[in-house]
């Protein structure tokens, strides 16, 4: 694996466990920012409309925009505990990930286990702390079925 990061981009590689002296040869100041917000801050693949997989370069100012667009709407702030459900590979886990921390707020990552059993899912779900979770209508309707198919018949009538 070493030989392809090192191949790509012209990087460099620097191994934690072995280059401690290359690590305090380095300079104890701050390096130069040279960030921008047009920069590249990723890349979503997709096939959008047309079923042709893409890649969809998405620079800083457009995260920037987004996270502010939604803290808006969400009103999110220092005192809320986000749940994050969604597959890291996921745009939208962005939002899950950086705007609790551009805010002060706390994301809670769980883990695929907990995201795919129903009863795991409503048991995190009944945590006090956690005040904001954001998933599509599908994936609740699908943690709702996996949960009352776990239960018992007597207490599904709980549910409703």
């Amino acid at each position: 694996m070493l030989p392809v990061v090192e191949s790509y981009g012209g990087g460099q590689v620097l191994c934690l466990d072995t280059d401690w002296g290359r690590i305090a040869a380095e300079t104890d100041n701050n390096p130069t920012n040279n960030a921008a917000s047009e920069n590249l801050a990723y890349v979503i693949y997709t096939s959008g409309s047309t079923g042709q997989p893409k890649g969809v370069e998405i620079p800083h100012l457009g995260v920037v925009n987004f996270l502010n667009a939604m803290q808006q709407q969400i009103g999110l702030n220092e005192t809320d505990l986000l749940l994050a459900v969604t597959t890291l590979s996921f745009d939208i886990a962005g939002l899950e990930l950086y705007l609790p921390l551009a805010v002060g707020a706390g994301v809670q990552v769980i883990s695929r286990e907990v995201a795919s059993d129903g009863i795991l899912f409503a048991k995190k779900l009944s945590d006090p702390r956690i005040s904001v979770m954001q998933a599509t209508p599908n994936y609740l309707a699908v943690a709702c079925r996996r949960w009352m198919a776990r239960r018992r018949p007597a207490e599904n009538s709980l549910w409703w």
